[in-house]
């Protein structure tokens, strides 16, 4: 593994929230673990081709090299350092919005606690309950309506409290769509997949260890040094983490949460993402535990107003 802290030349990191399933990851953990003092991120959720050499993008690399490389006195040491691209739906952003960092200092963190009927909402359910689903080929679905205009601008974080039926493991993957007017709104993904969700995560289960020193109250970094495989009855908290995005909503819109064990989309090349293929087969089922004393839920980022 690169050593990210040792890097402290000046930076200009493209991060893309259209590209999940390859380079999301690494552009925002890069410019979180860097040492440069005079660092840049420039998001965006368009196709990564078009956009990295489409003409803004060129322009903005240009006037980077032109001030650190040439000594150009063009203003660039004035820019904000992270530009963000707000999409409420794939086509072309709805705002451009600078901020000092990522992310946003105004964002707060909002919880969005599971129900067994399906529901997500503020406040938890008071009882103990849980609800499963078969790892082979079934899946939860809990649904937020949002209340007002707002904007979506971080990682999302999936905490839940599991046991494993008929498995030591599993893979857990936990999507976030947008609904508007019972219509899925679809995005930008990797390989120029026109109906991605609006961020999603996966996780395996055993590999639950999570570092202390990488991880943020936003997003959870996990070792992955060693297996634990759960025992049969055994409850164990889990956080997965779901990659980056910015993303308007408006009063009425549906945020729903998918829970499953296999991949969200068919691997074929004219409906699905091929060639990406993350999640396996897992066997057995797998419970989320609820209310109580249990915690399930999303946590979401919500910026400051608009």
């Amino acid at each position: 593994m690169p050593e990210l802290s040792r890097i402290n030349v000046p930076m200009l990191v493209c991060g893309s929230f259209s590209d999940h399933l390859l380079h999301t990851r690494g552009s925002f953990e890069a410019y979180a673990r860097v040492s440069s003092k005079q660092k840049w991120l420039w998001t965006h959720r368009g196709g990564k081709w078009c956009v990295f050499y489409g003409d803004e993008a060129k322009a903005t690399q240009l006037r980077f090299f032109e001030h650190f490389l040439a000594g150009a006195d063009n203003g660039w040491d004035q820019v904000p350092p992270v530009r963000i691209a707000i999409h409420e739906t794939g086509d072309a952003p709805a705002e451009i919005r600078m901020a000092a960092d990522w992310p946003p200092p105004d964002v707060t963190w909002m919880s969005l606690h599971l129900h067994a009927g399906g529901q997500l909402t503020e406040t938890p359910e008071t009882t103990d309950s849980s609800v499963v689903f078969a790892n082979a080929d079934g899946a939860l679905k809990f649904r937020w309506q949002v209340p007002r205009a707002l904007d979506l601008i971080g990682p999302m974080t999936f905490n839940a409290d599991i046991s494993l039926e008929g498995a030591s493991d599993a893979t857990l993957l936990a999507a976030v769509r947008l609904i508007r007017g019972g219509v899925e709104v679809p995005f930008e993904g990797s390989y120029g997949f026109g109906r991605d969700v609006v961020t999603h995560g996966w996780h395996r289960l055993a590999h639950r260890e999570v570092d202390a020193e990488l991880s943020t109250p936003w997003q959870p970094v996990h070792t992955h040094a060693k297996a634990e495989p759960f025992s049969p009855g055994e409850i164990v908290p889990i956080s997965v983490a779901l990659l980056p995005q910015a993303t308007r909503l408006r009063a009425g819109d549906v945020l729903e949460l998918e829970l499953r064990s296999q991949w969200l989309f068919a691997l074929n090349p004219f409906t699905g993402q091929l060639p990406a293929r993350y999640v396996t087969g897992s066997t057995g089922s797998t419970r989320v535990h609820l209310g109580g004393t249990h915690l399930a839920e999303l946590r979401v980022p919500v910026a400051g107003a608009r």
